[in-house]
């Protein structure tokens, strides 16, 4: 069985371009963890563009009563 790990990441908006920032660090200490990154599910969007999105981490539980 998988364990899951979700992670809110906001949109920095520019004049010309928005993005997300901090998301590689973010991915690289989940990993450390022992998680791997899976994708990414979108939360919320302005007219244009993504605002807010998860992460999503996995990694295989331990035993059941770890989930």
């Amino acid at each position: 069985m998988y364990e899951y790990k979700f992670v809110e990441v906001n949109v920095d908006f520019g004049v010309f371009v928005a993005r997300f920032k901090g998301y590689r660090e973010i991915i690289e200490e989940y990993a450390k963890q022992g998680y791997r990154y899976v994708g990414y599910i979108p939360q919320e969007q302005t007219r244009n563009h993504l605002a807010t999105i998860d992460l999503i981490f996995e990694k295989l539980a331990t035993n059941e009563g770890d989930i």
